[in-house]
């Protein structure tokens, strides 16, 4: 991780570029309403920005995958020490930029479009994937709608993994 600068990771491979924010988690008082934190990405393809941010994480860990250049896959962690309280559930978002085309395949698949023609692929194997509206607050003068992508569901045992992929199309 010599990329770091800031808090703020930055790995690139040609025309790949992957943003992550390295930095410690905010206090457990101001987590709450934290929109984004540690393992937040912003992805870069081409000039062109497909994930606006992503996510919060408790624990930073050092398992940045990035051994295929056009492939990323994650893990989300979610460790339950009490399961008395059987209806906890949880989210995982994907904010999409407005400048890309959001569409969900008959696969429960999700292809991001760019305007140029180049797309990726997003894919959850065991939880289905749903395409969410949004607003994008990147220009204070111009407030623009856009989509996320949401994972969620039920935790059901103490350690739950929330695997997601996110493939450049051919």
């Amino acid at each position: 991780m010599e990329n770091i600068f800031c808090g703020y990771a930055k790995i690139k491979s040609k025309k790949i570029e992957i943003f992550i924010d390295a930095n410690n988690p905010p206090s457990m008082l101001h987590s709450k309403n934290y929109q984004a934190g540690p393992l937040s990405f912003e992805l870069v393809s081409n000039g062109v920005k497909f994930v606006c941010n992503s996510g919060s994480g408790k624990n930073l860990g050092e398992e940045l995958l990035f051994k295929n250049k056009t492939h990323i896959e994650g893990i989300d962690n979610l460790n339950c020490k009490n399961l008395e309280n059987k209806n906890l559930t949880f989210s995982v978002r994907f904010h999409i930029h407005p400048d890309i085309r959001i569409t969900k395949t008959m696969g429960n698949d999700i292809l991001l479009s760019s305007t140029n023609g180049e797309g990726w692929i997003f894919r959850s194997p065991q939880i289905p994937t749903k395409i969410e509206k949004n607003l994008y607050f990147g220009n204070p003068n111009n407030i623009r709608e856009s989509s996320f992508i949401l994972l969620e569901g039920n935790i059901e045992n103490e350690n739950t993994n929330i695997i997601w992929h996110l493939e450049k199309a051919k």
